[in-house]
């Protein structure tokens, strides 16, 4: 994964801050983040088969 879609997954699930927040720290559009967001999660879902999303839906709830 891309060193800046990585930081900006880990700080939205990790550190639980909004798209908003992220963008404003990292000095990108909101829709820059949420397109970041997205990528991250369709690598995810990839590299863990089908079951990923409903994995990750369950643990972290905000999907």
């Amino acid at each position: 994964m891309p060193a800046k879609c990585n930081l900006v997954f880990r700080k939205y699930l990790y550190e639980g801050m909004s798209p908003q927040e992220i963008a404003d720290e990292q000095a990108m559009s909101v829709n820059t983040v949420r397109v970041h967001i997205k990528n991250a999660m369709d690598r995810i879902k990839l590299r863990l088969g089908p079951m990923a999303g409903m994995l990750l839906l369950f643990v972290y709830g905000k999907l």
